[in-house]
C-alpha cells in the first residue's frame, strides 16, 4: 500500500495594513480667533511690556513713600539735637544701622522667593512700612520710633527691590534686562521728583510727621497693586530647595569665587556706595546749615536730582545700544564722579557760585544716573549660566551692596564732621568723587570676552 503525501498548503498573502490616515486640519470656527503661534523673542517683549507697567508704578508709590522722608527725617529729628553736626552724625549711623540689618535680612529675603515664589515675598516690604511709619507718625518727638523706622524699612524696601529683579529675570534676559531696569528707573526718577515736592506742600501746612503719614498711604497702594495685579512669575517646578546654609548674610561669597562675577560685584558694590541713603542725610544738611537753604529749597533740589532718573531712564535703552554695555558702565561712572568734583567745589568749578555748582553737578549727573543697570543685568545672566537661582543672585547683590553701605553713612557722616570744624564742610563730596573713580578699576579688569559679549560690548546670545 503505496502512502500518498500531500504537499503544505501555500499559505495566503496578509492584506497590507493601511497606513493610519493623517489627520484634516481643523477648519477654524467662524467668529473665534486663530490662535497664533509666537516666537519666543516675541513672549519675551509682551512679558517686558506687562511687567514694566506694573513695577513701574508700584517702584514709583514704594520710592516716594521715602522721597517725601529726605527733608521731613531730620526735620522730624532736628529737635532731638543740640547742632546739625550731632544730628548729622545720629541719622548718618542710623543709616549704618539700617543697612547692617539689611545686610542680615536680603538673603534671607532672596531665598524665600526662589522657594515659595515671588509674589509670597513682594508685598512684605510694603506692609512693614506702614507699621512702623504709623507708630513714627504718633511718636514724633520720640527717638526710639525714628530709629525702629530706619532699622526696619531699610531692609524691607530693599527686599521689594530684590523680589521685582528676580521676576523680570524669570522672564527677560541680558540688555533687556538692563533696558526694563531703566525704563522702571524713569518711574522712580519721578517718585524721587514728587516726593519732596509733596513733602514741601505738607510741611508748609502742618507738622513734618505728616510726611509719614503720607508715606503710609503711597505704601498701602503698592502693597494693593502687588496684591491685587501681580502673577507669579517663578513656577512651581523652577523652585529651589529651602537651604538655610544659602541664607546666612555672606552667601554672596559664592558668587565671589568666580572671578568675572566678583569684579562686577565690586563694580556695583562701590557704585552704590555714593547713593541716596549714604550721602542724602549730609546733603541735606550741608544745603541747609552750610549753604543756608530753606527746607523749600531742599526739597526742590533733591526733586532736580530725580529729574536725572527720569531722563537717564528714557535715554539708557538708546545710549545701551550705541555704547555697549562696558562702555555705557565707564561712561556712567566717570558722570558719577564728575558730580561730587562740581558739588565739592574744584577746579574747573571752583569760580561758581555755590547754588550753581550744585545744580550744574545734578545735570552732570543725568547721562549716568542708571550707572548700575548693565553690570546687575550681566551678574543676573552669568550667575544664572551657573546654576544659581535669580532670588539668590539678586538678594546677594544686594547683600553685598548692603555691606559696603554700612560704612558709606558712617564715611560721608564723619568727612562732614572733619570738614565742618576744618572750614570745608564739602569734604563728603570729594571723597564721593574718589569712589565714582576706584569703581571704575575692577571694571576695567574684565574685557568683552569675559562677559558674553561682542567686540561693540553688546550680548551675543540672550539666555533664560
Amino acid at each position: 500500500m503505496v502512502a500518498i503525501v500531500s504537499a503544505p498548503a501555500t499559505p495566503m498573502p496578509k492584506r497590507p495594513v493601511p497606513a493610519p490616515a493623517t489627520p484634516m486640519p481643523k477648519r477654524p470656527v467662524p467668529g473665534q480667533p486663530v490662535p497664533n503661534k509666537i516666537s519666543e523673542e516675541e513672549q519675551e517683549k509682551a512679558d517686558y511690556d506687562k511687567l514694566i507697567k506694573l513695577f513701574g508704578p508700584t517702584s514709583a508709590l514704594t520710592v516716594v513713600s521715602g522721597a517725601m522722608l529726605f527733608s521731613a527725617r531730620p526735620a522730624v529729628a532736628q529737635q532731638l539735637f543740640p547742632n546739625a553736626t550731632s544730628l548729622g552724625l545720629f541719622l548718618t549711623r542710623l543709616a549704618s544701622v539700617g543697612a547692617a540689618f539689611e545686610f542680615l535680612a536680603n538673603p534671607i529675603f532672596g531665598k524665600l522667593a526662589d522657594t515659595y515664589g515671588r509674589k509670597s515675598v513682594l508685598p512684605v516690604g510694603n506692609m512693614a512700612v506702614m507699621i512702623v511709619r504709623t507708630i513714627l507718625f504718633l511718636n514724633p518727638t520720640k527717638k526710639w520710633p525714628i530709629i525702629l523706622e530706619q532699622a526696619v524699612t531699610i531692609p524691607v524696601t530693599t527686599s521689594y527691590f530684590t523680589t521685582y529683579r528676580a521676576a523680570l529675570a524669570d522672564k527677560i534676559s541680558g540688555s533687556l534686562f538692563a533696558k526694563a531696569n531703566a525704563q522702571i528707573g524713569a518711574f522712580i526718577g519721578l517718585a524721587i521728583i514728587a516726593g519732596p515736592l509733596l513733602a514741601e506742600a505738607i510741611m508748609r501746612r502742618a507738622h513734618p510727621k505728616y510726611c509719614y503719614l503720607m508715606s503710609v498711604a503711597c505704601a498701602a497702594c503698592s502693597c494693593g497693586l502687588l496684591l491685587t495685579q501681580f502673577e507669579e512669575t517663578l513656577p512651581v517646578e523652577k523652585r529651589k530647595p529651602l537651604v538655610l546654609t544659602d541664607m546666612q548674610p555672606f552667601s554672596f561669597m559664592q558668587l565671589m569665587r568666580d572671578r568675572v562675577l566678583s569684579r562686577l560685584m565690586l563694580v556695583t558694590g562701590i557704585q552704590s556706595l555714593t547713593e541716596g541713603r549714604s550721602i542724602y542725610d549730609v546733603l541735606a544738611l550741608y544745603l541747609k546749615e552750610d549753604l543756608l537753604w530753606e527746607w523749600s529749597s531742599v526739597n526742590k533740589f533733591v526733586g532736580f536730582n530725580g529729574l536725572g532718573l527720569v531722563i537717564g531712564g528714557v535715554s539708557a535703552k538708546g545710549m545701551m545700544n550705541g555704547l555697549g554695555m562696558r562702555k555705557f558702565t565707564t561712561f556712567s561712572n566717570f558722570c558719577n564722579a564728575l558730580v561730587f568734583l562740581a558739588w565739592s567745589r574744584v577746579p574747573p568749578f571752583s569760580g561758581l557760585s555755590t547754588t550753581a555748582a550744585m545744580y550744574l553737578g545734578a545735570l552732570l549727573s543725568f547721562p549716568g544716573s542708571r550707572k548700575r543697570d548693565c553690570a546687575e543685568s550681566l551678574i543676573m545672566t552669568i550667575g544664572s549660566e551657573h546654576g544659581y537661582g535669580k532670588g539668590f543672585i539678586s538678594g546677594s547683590m544686594n547683600n553685598f551692596r548692603a555691606l559696603i553701605n554700612i560704612l558709606g553713612p558712617l564715611i560721608f557722616g564723619n568727612a562732614y564732621a572733619y570738614g565742618a570744624k576744618n572750614k570745608y564742610p564739602a569734604l563728603p563730596f570729594m571723597v564721593a568723587a574718589f569712589f565714582g573713580i576706584l569703581s571704575e578699576l575692577p571694571h576695567r579688569a574684565l574685557t568683552n570676552e569675559d562677559l558674553g559679549l561682542d567686540h561693540n560690548g553688546l550680548q551675543k546670545t540672550l539666555k533664560n
